[in-house]
C-alpha cells in the first residue's frame, strides 16, 4: 500500500471519528458495494450486524437485499432503515456519499436513539471533506482501469501501435521480463 493510500485512509478515519463524536454514536463508511472502509470506535448501542461487519470488513450478505430495497443506491438524501431483529440490526440512517451524481460510498449511522434532522445537519460540513477523501481513495485504481479500457478499445479498433504501447504503460510485461 502506498504512503498516499495510507494517508488517505487516515484522513477518512479522522472524518469518521469526528462524525461519530459529534453524533455520539457509531458510524461506518462503506464502498457503494457496502464493503467497510472505516468504522468509528463503538459509541452507544451495538448489534450483531455491526460487529460482524467490522470483524469481516464486509457486512453479512443476508440483509443486503433488504437494505438495498430502501433505495440506498439511488438515494440523494439520508435514508432511514428500521430495526430488523431477524438480521440483528438496530435502526440506521444511511447517508449516500455522492460526488456529483456518482455514488462513492455510504455513511452508516446507528440510529438508536433516533436522530433528529438537526443532529444530522451538524455533520453536513464534514460530509464534503469525507466524500472527497472516499473518492480519492479509489482514484488511482479508476485511472488504471481507464488506461486498460483505452488500451482494449485501441486493440479492438486495430490500432497497430496499441500493443507496442502496453509495456510502456505497464499494462503488459516488457518482452523477456518475468
Amino acid at each position: 500500500m502506498s504512503k498516499a493510500a495510507v494517508g488517505n485512509l487516515h484522513d477518512i478515519q479522522h472524518y469518521v471519528d469526528e462524525i461519530a463524536r459529534r453524533l455520539q454514536r457509531s458510524v461506518e463508511v462503506t464502498t457503494p458495494s457496502i464493503a467497510v472502509i472505516a468504522a468509528s470506535a463503538q459509541l452507544g448501542p451495538i448489534d450483531g450486524h455491526r460487529a460482524a461487519s467490522i470483524l469481516n470488513r464486509t457486512p453479512p450478505p443476508e440483509p443486503i437485499p433488504w437494505m438495498l430495497s430502501f433505495g440506498i443506491q439511488e438515494a440523494t438524501a439520508p435514508v432511514r432503515l428500521p430495526a430488523h431483529p431477524g438480521y440483528d440490526m438496530l435502526p440506521r440512517v444511511v447517508i449516500p456519499l455522492r460526488r456529483g451524481l456518482r455514488l462513492v460510498g455510504h455513511l452508516w449511522i446507528i440510529n438508536e436513539p433516533a436522530l433528529g434532522e438537526a443532529a444530522l445537519t451538524t455533520v453536513g460540513p464534514l460530509l464534503d471533506a469525507l466524500i472527497e477523501q472516499v473518492d480519492r481513495r479509489d482514484a488511482p485504481l479508476a485511472a488504471r482501469a481507464e488506461q486498460a479500457r483505452e488500451m482494449a478499445r485501441d486493440l479492438m479498433a486495430g490500432h497497430d501501435d496499441a500493443l507496442a504501447r502496453a509495456p510502456e504503460l505497464a499494462l503488459l510485461p516488457v518482452a523477456g521480463a518475468r
